[in-house]
């Protein structure tokens, strides 16, 4: 009896060893394969949406850069803002200098309506005078040439706003991009584009839920998505997975997509719920 007992119990065990020896590798492989499925399919979506970035990213910064071309060709070859300088004496002959640079600019836009408005400001005459602003909040308008006036007078000849395109907070959380040329003797030329009017369609997103920004150099959302809370910065481009971040926010996880624009501080990112993925 204790033999026939100690067989039974050999037996048992060795079933019970050769359970575990099958099922725990089998296991671990199901969840390995899960695991990289899931990876896959989300490199698959990142992938999907950074080449729609990097795509609209190239056509606003082409837009940018024609506009900054023809700053610089107006500062150069306009007669009226070369003769602005002189005519500071005359009030007639300044306001008909003023429409003629004007009318340059609304003939140009016309053709182009990249950005919102164009400006040229006289730091002798502490002159602001803009193209038309599409902007129906008289609080907001005031607050794009209140920013437009404080950027010009605190310019220095190595201002970064000389370099290349800035996001600047205007009003409230809302942000817009500037540029400025220096046209000499105390002029600056500049353009202003809302940010919120660069924000893609959501249907170049691969997902119906997913969210579209843009981000500062600190990682910070500076423009509106509700879903994200754009006080916790995103870590950009660390960690394994460089062409994306996975970012929890206000309890529900996002696979997030970065892409630099080049000529400007802002990085265009995409938020794809993860649970879609």
């Amino acid at each position: 009896m204790f033999m026939r007992s100690n067989i039974k119990q050999s037996l048992r065990f060795k079933l019970i060893i050769g359970f575990v020896v099958i099922t725990v590798p089998l296991v671990g492989l199901m969840l390995y394969n899960n695991y990289y499925a899931s990876n896959t399919i989300r490199e698959q979506v990142a992938e999907s949406n950074k080449n729609s970035m990097i795509l609209y990213s190239q056509q606003i910064e082409a837009a940018l850069n024609k506009e900054t071309n023809f700053l610089y060709n107006v500062a150069v070859e306009d007669p009226n803002l070369a003769a602005l300088p002189g005519l500071l004496d005359d009030p007639v002959d300044y306001y008909l200098a003023k429409a003629n640079i004007l009318n340059t600019f609304t003939r140009y836009h016309r053709f182009d309506n990249s950005v919102d408005l164009q400006f040229v400001y006289s730091l002798r005459n502490r002159d602001l005078f803009t193209t038309p602003i599409k902007e129906k909040s008289y609080e907001r308008l005031n607050a794009i040439k209140s920013t437009i006036e404080r950027i010009v007078k605190e310019a220095k000849p190595n201002n970064d706003f000389f370099r290349e395109w800035r996001a600047v907070e205007y009003n409230n959380g809302k942000y817009a991009l500037i540029r400025l040329v220096n046209a000499g003797d105390d002029l600056y030329l500049g353009a202003l584009i809302e940010l919120e009017n660069l924000v893609i369609p959501l249907d170049i997103i691969q997902s119906e839920e997913g969210l579209v920004g843009f981000l500062n150099q600190q990682g910070q959302l500076i423009t509106s998505a509700d879903a994200i809370d754009s006080s916790q910065p995103i870590s950009l481009g660390s960690g394994p997975n460089a062409g994306y971040q996975v970012v929890k926010q206000n309890g529900r996880k996002y696979i997030a997509v970065t892409n630099q624009v080049q000529g400007t501080d802002v990085i265009l990112s995409v938020f794809v719920p993860k649970s879609k993925c």
